[in-house]
């Protein structure tokens, strides 16, 4: 990050860590000058501004908080400067590195998932071997055509979630080999989740 890009942010965490409750973003002001203020996740800061220039908005402290590409491109763009905060406290993350994994399964969870029937150390291994599997061979990642990177869309995350939990899905006919493969594999390396879940 250039030090014209952290001198803003760390405006930004100055201004704001006096006036608002860190409580309600998805940020500590401790690692507000490199996370997302809404998803809390580590990625490069867009100057969002809570009142759009459009609309007559400064480009002071006031006015800026930082968001990721991905939370800028769904923030309120209106004259209400407390929309912001609001909208941030609504819909932030709970716990950091989590909010777009939470977003997909509550998708999913609306659109009718029902992952109750996963209960056992066995269910869970069977469920992320079917995960694994689609992440391998059933998925394309996302290149952000304004933003630049690449990730795995949240719409994606939902589908892989449906079609994982449906252990008997019409995909993973004719890979039982290699859905065996994983299981063995995620048995072998991931005995300390059998304690948890038993």
């Amino acid at each position: 990050m250039s030090k014209k890009s952290q001198h803003w942010i760390k405006e930004c965490v100055n201004y704001w860590s006096s006036r608002i409750y860190e409580g309600d973003l998805g940020v500590d002001f401790s690692e507000a000058h490199e996370r997302c203020w809404r998803c809390g996740y580590k990625r490069k800061a867009q100057k969002c501004h809570i009142v759009p220039k459009s609309l007559g908005g400064s480009e002071k402290p006031s006015n800026l908080i930082p968001l990721c590409a991905q939370c800028h491109d769904e923030a309120p763009d209106v004259s209400e400067v407390n929309e912001m905060f609001d909208w941030i406290k609504k819909d932030c993350a709970t716990f950091y590195d989590t909010f777009w994994e939470d977003r997909a399964l509550m998708d999913a969870i609306s659109n009718g998932v029902d992952l109750n029937h996963i209960k056992s150390f066995e269910d869970v291994v069977k469920y992320f071997a079917r995960y694994c599997f689609l992440l391998e061979n059933n998925i394309s990642y996302h290149v952000s055509q304004g933003t630049g990177g690449i990730r795995l869309k949240t719409s994606t995350k939902s589908w892989i979630i449906r079609k994982a939990s449906n252990f008997d899905d019409e995909i993973f006919k004719g890979n039982g080999e290699k859905i065996k493969e994983l299981e063995a594999k995620i048995r072998k390396e991931q005995k300390h989740l059998k304690c948890l879940i038993n």
